[in-house]
């Protein structure tokens, strides 16, 4: 995994972060390594806690004060952009803690883990989220469109955007 300046534990939700960069940089850059995502990978794999989550270390820095529902939404995303199988337990808990939060950030990232499944029963759970998601900015309108947290500590604008680059 991966850590703000390399010492021991790594932290999960860079970890994730950094999983997700490196997969998206193949496609511009052929020295990205396999090893390195599928170790990440793996490492992430190793944390889960069989309760439909992860273990979270807590950081020394930056993204450590974020709730666990946070970050458990957003490794599992990560884990299903890299085409991860075997998760269900963990896709489907971040999917119902997200809809029970009513939360716009960690509800875009459950529609696209399972728009990233892509198998008949959860490309209608996205849909359904989808159309939740749409409803709710509808509601509130772009410019206040927020969540609760997001991975890399937005607030205000940055907070919009991020949040709405999820739920496009």
């Amino acid at each position: 995994g991966f850590e703000w300046y390399g010492r021991a534990p790594a932290h999960e939700g860079l970890t994730a972060y950094g999983l997700v960069q490196f997969n998206d940089m193949k496609a511009v850059y052929d020295g990205v390594s396999a090893n390195v995502i599928e170790r990440t990978k793996k490492y992430l794999l190793k944390r889960r806690d069989n309760k439909g989550g992860f273990k979270q270390n807590v950081g020394k820095y930056g993204f450590s004060g974020n709730k666990p529902a946070l970050f458990n939404a957003y490794i599992t995303w990560a884990l299903t952009e890299v085409q991860t199988r075997g998760i269900d337990l963990e896709v489907e808990t971040m999917t119902k803690e997200a809809i029970k939060s009513e939360d716009l950030y960690r509800m875009s990232l459950a529609a696209l883990s399972h728009y990233n499944i892509a198998n008949e029963a959860s490309l209608a759970k996205a849909e359904l989220l989808t159309k939740t998601i749409q409803k709710m900015i509808k509601k509130v309108g772009v410019k206040n469109a927020k969540s609760e947290s997001t991975l890399t500590y937005s607030y205000g604008n940055s907070m919009n955007i991020e949040t709405l680059s999820f739920a496009t």
